[in-house]
């Protein structure tokens, strides 16, 4: 199973991630032009009938629906496997080129849309979040650990659950007994 969100667009902040305290080579030519997401609009599959691609975002689906070879579908259900393995190669090399038209791709589907706004989820960690062991408030842009896979999303004004700091998720890693690590 894979994660059925993925980055339909990015908007970036309109000044770089600069500060001048970076020495002259080619690293710091990256980061004196490199731009930070300001925000990030995701697409988030539906999951019809338990596929994490059921909006079909790689234009991979065999299919007349999709324009892949609508007379002959019937003729290639018919080939052998290693020639409908030759078939698909050339499908996806040249997909682009006879695939579907830019405006049909998930990414304009804007009923799957998830905004992620990059401030405003920084300033809700420092404001409202607490480290799920010490108790204690997240530093301005710290990334937090966590043992959570699929964690609830947070209410408009409360923080997230299951967050820790650098320090205590290494405490609690190393206190928890082989038991609680078969639960997880």
């Amino acid at each position: 199973m894979h994660d059925p969100m993925s980055v339909a667009f990015e908007i970036r902040y309109p000044w770089r991630a600069y500060n001048g305290t970076e020495r002259a080579g080619s690293a710091s030519e990256f980061i004196k032009t490199y731009r930070a997401s300001f925000i990030t609009i995701w697409h988030v599959d539906p999951e019809i009938r338990g596929s994490d691609d059921s909006c079909d975002w790689f234009g991979s689906r065999f299919t007349r629906e999709n324009g892949w070879y609508p007379a002959t579908i019937d003729a290639y259900n018919k080939l052998s496997p290693a020639a409908q393995e030759a078939v698909a190669f050339v499908w996806h090399t040249f997909r682009h080129r006879i695939g579907r038209p830019w405006y049909q791709h998930p990414r304009w589907h804007f009923w799957h849309w998830r905004l992620q706004i990059h401030p405003w989820q920084t300033l809700r960690r420092w404001l409202f979040t607490r480290c799920a062991e010490c108790g204690k408030r997240f530093a301005w842009g710290e990334s937090p650990f966590t043992n959570l896979w699929d964690s609830p999303r947070p209410k408009f004004l409360r923080g997230e659950v299951g967050l820790y700091h650098s320090a205590c998720h290494h405490v609690t890693q190393v206190n928890r007994s082989p038991d609680q690590e078969s639960q997880l």
